[in-house]
């Protein structure tokens, strides 16, 4: 039924997602939906929006991550917008109503990768993270969980502290005022093996936030980035810092 959502396709989603609130314990959705089943009409619609509702619940309590493998069109965009984390795919696509009805109403040819395709939407910010397929996604997935405590209030698992990678210099940062740097290369010779892991790095490119590191505790990383527009800070930017900010509060990083 192209993941279409009914009543009980519903049902059984808010059962998981409660159970997850009750357990204290992460929810990964993988998602491929054409939206709501048209054929159970209204209760389809209010399916979506228990769905949405134990979103908004279960949102700062336990992390909410999305995969979007494919097409994903409706509620299938709204729910994963609601996640703490959205990573998609490259053969992925989101948006409230498909190519299709884009031509039919507004007499636009686009297909669904220009309509809301990964290049769209880790720019605009939906998107935090994107994978080169499904496996890549899990295991991106999985690298994030590490980060990520079981549920807010437990303490973030601590790694062996490991020194910055081989090489690290001060180098990274230029002597002259006026050059610019890659604070991404400042980054990686503070934190434990030089790992970050940059969140949304193609939105707000003047900011950069992250996970890292420090001496095997987990710590999020914020940065001005000067490589693109001197690291200033615009609308965009301030709303990427303080949403990452916000992230790593809930969760006690």
């Amino acid at each position: 039924m192209g993941g279409s959502l009914g009543e009980v396709h519903a049902a059984t989603i808010c059962r998981v997602l409660e159970t997850a609130g009750r357990g204290r314990m992460p929810v990964v959705g993988f998602i491929e939906s054409a939206g709501a089943r048209l054929q159970e009409g209204v209760a389809a619609l209010a399916g979506y929006a228990r769905i949405f509702n134990q979103n908004v619940a279960l949102s700062g309590s336990v992390p909410q991550i999305s995969v979007i493998c494919g097409a994903s069109a409706g509620g299938g965009s709204y729910s994963p917008a609601l996640t703490d984390f959205v990573v998609m795919t490259q053969r992925a696509s989101m948006f409230l109503t498909g190519p299709g009805v884009v031509k039919e109403v507004m007499g636009e040819d686009v297909d669904a990768t220009t309509l809301g395709g990964p290049k769209v939407h880790d720019r605009n910010g939906v998107c935090q993270l994107v994978a080169d397929g499904d496996l890549d996604a899990a295991w991106l997935v999985r690298d994030l969980l590490d980060y990520l405590p079981q549920y807010a209030g437990e303490t973030v698992r601590r790694w062996p502290g490991m020194d910055p990678f081989e090489g690290a210099s001060d180098d990274s940062v230029p002597e002259s005022k006026r050059s610019v740097y890659d604070v991404r290369d400042v980054v990686r010779t503070l934190v434990d093996g030089g790992r970050l892991l940059e969140i949304s790095p193609r939105w707000a490119r003047n900011i950069l936030t992250g996970f890292a590191r420090l001496d095997g505790r987990a710590v999020g990383i914020v940065a001005n980035q000067p490589k693109h527009l001197g690291g200033v800070l615009d609308a965009d930017a301030a709303t990427k810092g303080a949403k990452f900010v916000r992230t790593c509060d809930l969760y006690g990083i």
